[in-house]
């Protein structure tokens, strides 16, 4: 998922809504829309910017481990002086608190820091 970043951080109502922005057409927004939603990717904004570590009902994996501000750009700075503009997002079917996000720094050939997710497979 990438969004463009269009328009200063005062705009912040479209990133508060960011499943209608992502879903176009459908007029409920995706982690209101699906308990089992995971998304992940380039949001082009920081959490500050987002209004905070949840969006709907979707919750930020870094945010609840304390890791939210973790740089994911911009790779020719040292990550001490990048920032968090990448997520990844879980629904309410998935506990946030189990879930991991890394950033892979090894990873070449991007202005971003690849992130990666993993969430505990679910019971039945």
């Amino acid at each position: 998922m990438h969004l463009d970043r269009d328009a200063p951080v005062a705009d912040r109502d479209r990133f508060r809504d960011l499943g209608k922005v992502l879903a176009r057409d459908r007029p409920i927004s995706l982690c209101e829309g699906d308990e089992y939603i995971v998304i992940i990717g380039d949001f082009n904004t920081t959490i500050n910017s987002m209004g905070g570590s949840t969006l709907g009902s979707c919750t930020d994996v870094a945010s609840m481990h304390g890791a939210g501000a973790g740089a994911t750009w911009p790779t020719i700075l040292p990550p001490i002086m990048g920032v968090a503009i990448d997520r990844f997002l879980v629904g309410r079917a998935y506990s946030p608190a189990e879930a991991t996000m890394h950033i892979q720094r090894s990873v070449t050939g991007s202005d971003h820091w690849a992130i990666t997710g993993s969430i505990p497979a679910l019971s039945d």
